[in-house]
């Protein structure tokens, strides 16, 4: 049967089966030392007047558990910049584009994936789903070859397959405008003490092709976390990825069409 004009299309969530992890197939990678810089991707002013986010401790349980810390290195003898993903799969993880490739220079643009130190779940010092590394990293030519803000997102593809014990957020498009959707955001933002995850509830502001804002508080190391809601058809689902901050608003990529596409490519590739 056909869709309505601006039904909702995409991929369903799932709980995964809990329960704790040693860490990924390649092994349990140290965390940053404390004499590491945890740069970040700042973003003055992204929390808007008082700071409405509250603190997540339940971090294994789902959807939290699927809540993914990035850590990771621009260069090789930088400190730590940190970025927010969410399980999309067994082992595939989205975020922003920005925590994935510079912007610039097409596929000479990536940073080093062996850099990355992925945390499901963290809560602090616990981290009961291990750390995993990436194996491969994506994006689309808007933000790799343009940095166009409108593309900016991408995925992270895991070396361990811990998406079967956290779960996995869903995701979807509408053509329909989303402004007045119920909304949230969760991820790990560097303004918090290490490690912690925070979230914030809210409802979509304005719609653009491309873009969505909201005056949920974010602030830097959010950058990739999932703009979701509970959906009625695909549960805990994604509709945008932050990636800005502002002085009124907050923004994320829209998940259009393609994007939606790319991303179960993604997901699905071995």
């Amino acid at each position: 049967m056909p869709s309505a004009v601006g039904a909702a299309r995409g991929l369903a969530s799932f709980a995964g089966t809990g329960g704790g992890s040693s860490g990924g197939s390649g092994g349990v990678v140290v965390s940053p030392g404390a004499s590491d810089p945890l740069d970040g991707f700042s973003a003055p002013g992204s929390v808007i007047g008082s700071d409405g986010r509250t603190q997540i401790t339940a971090t294994t349980t789902f959807p939290y558990r699927a809540i993914v810390e990035i850590l990771f290195k621009q260069t090789a003898g930088g400190g730590y910049y940190g970025c927010t993903g969410w399980m999309i799969g067994k082992d595939t993880l989205a975020t922003a584009g920005h925590c994935v490739h510079k912007g610039s220079g097409g596929s000479a643009g990536f940073y080093d994936r062996t850099t990355y130190i992925l945390t499901p779940g963290r809560n602090a010092a616990t981290k009961p789903y291990g750390t995993c590394k990436a194996r491969r990293l994506y994006t689309v030519a808007g933000w790799a070859n343009s940095n166009d803000t409108n593309y900016d997102y991408g995925a992270i593809k895991l070396d361990c397959t811990v998406g079967t014990k956290t779960g996995w957020f869903g995701f979807y498009w509408q053509s329909a405008s989303l402004t007045g959707s119920p909304a949230t955001v969760t991820g790990y933002p560097c303004d918090k003490p290490s490690g912690t995850m925070w979230t914030m509830s809210g409802t979509v502001a304005s719609t653009q092709t491309r873009k969505i804002t909201y005056t949920m508080d974010t602030y830097g190391c959010q950058s990739g976390s999932p703009v979701w809601r509970v959906h009625p058809s695909y549960g805990r689902a994604a509709m945008a990825i932050h990636t800005n901050g502002g002085s009124s608003s907050n923004s994320g990529t829209r998940l259009t069409e393609a994007a939606v596409a790319n991303l179960r490519s993604w997901r699905d590739a071995p």
